[in-house]
């Protein structure tokens, strides 16, 4: 009810307005399309090629060379005259303006061998510092192998040294009874020798141990030293290899005119 009494608020004219507002879109549509259709009516249509058949092909009239005109006997004499100091304003026969660009011309075969020289500088340069490397890496393996021997040596010492501290522990522990009868017949009775101390032998396997050891750690330690000293030769070969590049860079002519260009 209260949509119909909102419809009866509005005139006949309103609501005529409204209806033409709601249909204006389709209206403008149809007359665009009406429009379209006339403007493709009023154009010409598009011409369609064909092909005639193939005539005969004439060849071109052959023109007589023109005959060279002969040289003026006084053209010697003009050109004496043209270069005399009293014609200032006189031009040379060569074309003044036009000789550097002859000249641009003949400077161009001179500008690919200096391309070619310079690439040959850059592969030389190239295979000098590839060569460099190469030498590098050798010597880095060389030092790999000889600490992997290294590390070797002392696994293997650091083995034995558990091993003889094992055998002196069971030593150790182990009760000493040894008969006599048996050390007769192991070696002969010698009455003039001392009696021998367990201690002692205890001492001299431990002093052996001891031995051993710091022979093992001054093996290691020299080593090492080794090691460092070859590691400080090739690092001041490097930083001397990056020193001739350094000098060598402003002397090729690739990094020169690359710097030229940058700049």
């Amino acid at each position: 009810m209260a949509a119909v009494a909102k419809e009866e608020e509005f005139t006949e004219a309103e609501l005529q307005v409204a209806d033409i507002l709601c249909g204006l879109k389709k209206a403008l549509r149809a007359r665009e399309r009406r429009w379209r259709r006339r403007m493709q009516r009023l154009q010409a249509p598009p011409e369609i090629p064909s092909w005639g058949c193939r005539r005969p092909r004439s060849m071109p009239d052959e023109k007589p060379a023109a005959s060279l005109a002969p040289v003026p006997a006084c053209g010697a004499a003009e050109r004496d005259g043209a270069a005399s100091p009293d014609t200032p304003l006189a031009y040379p026969e060569s074309g003044g303006d036009d000789a550097p660009a002859e000249e641009e011309g003949a400077m161009k075969p001179a500008s690919h061998e200096q391309w070619v020289q310079e690439q040959q500088g850059v592969v030389a340069s190239l295979t000098q510092e590839n060569a460099h490397l190469l030498k590098q890496i050798e010597e880095y393996r060389a030092r790999l192998q000889s600490s992997r021997s290294t590390n070797d040596s002392l696994k293997q010492l650091h083995k034995v040294k558990r091993e003889q501290e094992e055998q002196q522990e069971q030593a150790r522990k182990r009760p000493r009874i040894e008969a006599p009868g048996a050390a007769a017949l192991g070696r002969g009775l010698d009455l003039n020798e001392p009696a021998r101390v367990p201690e002692e032998d205890g001492q001299q396997a431990r002093a052996r141990a001891a031995a051993m050891a710091a022979a093992a750690a001054e093996w290691y330690r020299r080593a090492h030293l080794q090691a460092a000293m070859r590691k400080a030769a090739v690092s001041a070969g490097a930083r001397r290899r990056r020193l001739e590049i350094l000098r060598a860079k402003p002397a090729c002519p690739l990094v020169s005119s690359r710097a030229r260009r940058v700049g």
